[in-house]
């Protein structure tokens, strides 16, 4: 019997070769068309709806610490004396994106405004600029692991969420941009180690999760996530422990260099919770050691890594109330502080402050993309990449609902 054959029509053959063009050029020029959108999207449209001003008190308290460091130039952090008056304050940002806001502020030099302007307007420029690297940082790792119109999807999504407009804006010169951009990168980095099982994208995302925390304190959660998904490939799909271990290595290493860097303004072995300090130092070393630990153990059985991983947990905790006391475990904020200040801080607010059409807009985005996780979870061959959102999405939603900040890091 001679075998099926399918024929093709010639409208057939046309349109298969024009979509093949369209792949290939799209392949070609994916960097460029990325850009576009988002030159556009955090570029054009993002400045043409700025009212000139900065959203919040934070952008001008950044752009003042920025302005006293370059008139009195010292690495180590400096107080500001507008706030907080006599007594001034030191920030919970530390040195990495001072330095980026400074980079970005030499074009406007040529323009000989006065220092203050020089600042503010460079400031404007910030967080679309990191925006749009982050976006072309996204389509780094998307590309190793999706066809092209996927990863096009992808962008578009991430271009597309309230909350990326919301911190990429104009008027947010602000950490959590840059803690964003990092989150990203990492995300791309496991991509690629997922494709390729190569070491240096490992300790690429140790160092690069150790400048995260380095930049504001809340990147120790993102840390943290991330780990969570090579503990599941180690626990139940059976992987080695060495991926936590090496990533875990280059964290310590690269955090204990940035504390060294730029210490707590108290002084190195000040127990700070709200910045880089020796907690999160110790922390570090403590957890390198306990994955070490447990990557010579040489353990198959699931259940006996997940004792092993809760003991270690346990140990942890009683090794930190043995070091440092029992104040290292209470809230960075004083009852004071919570009462009077935190409430009325935009981040600092719950899902229920919000209005009807603020909870559409900043969660339907990632409702919908943690049902389509959990919906697709059987899929094999993107099983992985779905448990990797998942444990970075679900413990990000449910902190959102308590704070809405961590709806930023969300990708």
């Amino acid at each position: 019997m001679r075998p099926n054959t399918v024929k093709f029509n010639e409208k057939d053959i046309r349109y298969y070769r024009a979509l093949k063009k369209l792949t290939k050029f799209l392949s070609r020029h994916i960097f460029l068309i990325v850009l576009t959108l988002a030159v556009w999207s955090f570029g054009y449209f993002a400045f043409s709806s700025w009212h000139g001003n900065y959203g919040d008190g934070d952008g001008y308290m950044r752009a003042l610490k920025i302005k006293h460091w370059l008139q009195s130039p010292s690495f180590w952090e400096q107080p500001i004396y507008e706030s907080n008056y006599p007594f001034g304050e030191i920030t919970h940002w530390t040195r990495p994106l001072d330095i980026i806001w400074i980079i970005i502020s030499l074009p406007f030099w040529f323009l000989n405004l006065p220092l203050k302007e020089t600042l503010f307007l460079s400031g404007a420029f910030l967080s679309p600029i990191i925006g749009i690297v982050a976006v072309l940082v996204l389509v780094y790792g998307l590309k190793r692991r999706f066809n092209i119109y996927l990863t096009l999807l992808g962008c578009l999504i991430f271009l597309c969420q309230p909350s990326t407009q919301a911190i990429m804006a104009p008027s947010r010169p602000d950490h959590h941009s840059l803690l964003l951009l990092l989150t990203t990168y990492s995300f791309s980095l496991v991509l690629c180690w997922l494709k390729k099982r190569q070491d240096r994208y490992l300790r690429l995302l140790g160092v690069t999760l150790a400048l995260a925390t380095f930049t504001v304190v809340e990147g120790i959660i993102i840390y943290v996530l991330f780990l969570s998904f090579f503990l599941y490939l180690f626990i139940f799909k059976n992987i080695s422990l060495q991926s936590a271990v090496k990533i875990s290595k280059y964290f310590a290493l690269s955090v204990t260099v940035f504390w060294f860097l730029n210490p707590p303004y108290e002084g190195w072995f000040y127990l700070d919770t709200g910045r880089l300090s020796i907690l999160y130092v110790v922390a570090s070393w403590l957890t390198l050691i306990g994955f070490k630990i447990l990557d010579l153990s040489h353990l198959h059985i699931a259940r006996l890594k997940i004792l092993s991983l809760i003991s270690m947990g346990l140990g942890f905790a009683l090794a930190f109330l043995v070091i440092f006391g029992p104040d290292v475990f209470h809230s960075p904020f004083s009852k004071n502080i919570q009462e009077i200040f935190v409430g009325r801080i935009s981040e600092m607010r719950s899902i229920t402050d919000l209005k009807f059409s603020g909870m559409l807009a900043n969660y339907t985005f990632p409702l919908i993309a943690l049902i389509l996780n959990l919906i697709l979870l059987r899929n094999r061959s993107y099983h992985r990449l779905l448990i990797l959102n998942l444990c970075l999405g679900i413990p990000l939603f449910i902190a959102s609902c308590l704070h809405i900040r961590f709806l930023h890091y969300s990708i």
